[in-house]
């Protein structure tokens, strides 16, 4: 929600929505925002929100950003809630949309949220480790668990990002759908 979303906001014709749980996080990114005389073309909207219950509309977005959201929802001890945050990145998503998660944590991990949501079918893992899946086809079909309907994601492809040379931390991997 922070500096890479105002960078997003800053290019011309982007309308950004930045969402964080934490309400002294988006009320100091406002601030900041108003500080460097914000608020006009370009601006980014910051709002505190629950991942798991949007407010948004259907269909309100062309391009969703997960960065970490995920890995912070699995230490909640939930064993849904990254299920719901993946149905309701869906859901705000506009057909035909990308949905970008950056993970620190295994993609197979990951891939089973997506599927737990209902969202993907099944998951193919190539030689490389990257797992894709083109729920096209299946879209139609395929059964969601626990008689979950909803937005279907047309395809995910999980890709390894190698860490910066001398980085300390940097994230194992990327995920993409």
């Amino acid at each position: 929600a922070g500096a890479d979303a105002a960078a997003a906001g800053a290019v011309a014709g982007v309308d950004v929505t930045a969402v964080d749980y934490s309400r002294v996080l988006i009320e100091q990114l406002s601030a900041e925002q108003e500080a460097a005389g914000g608020g006009g073309a370009g601006a980014v909207t910051y709002l505190a929100e629950d991942a798991r219950s949007l407010s948004m509309p259907a269909s309100s977005f062309d391009v969703v950003v997960e960065k970490a959201t995920l890995d912070c929802v699995d230490c909640s001890g939930e064993p849904d809630d990254a299920a719901r945050v993946v149905r309701e990145a869906a859901r705000v998503l506009a057909p035909g949309g990308v949905f970008v998660a950056v993970t620190c944590r295994d993609v197979d991990r990951r891939l089973e949220s997506f599927r737990q949501a209902g969202v993907l079918a099944t998951a193919d893992d190539d030689a490389d480790g990257a797992a894709s899946h083109d729920a096209g086809a299946a879209a139609d079909s395929a059964a969601a668990p626990s008689g979950v309907a909803g937005p279907q994601l047309d395809f995910v492809e999980a890709v390894e990002v190698p860490k910066a040379p001398g980085a300390e931390s940097a994230p194992d991997k990327q995920f993409a759908c």
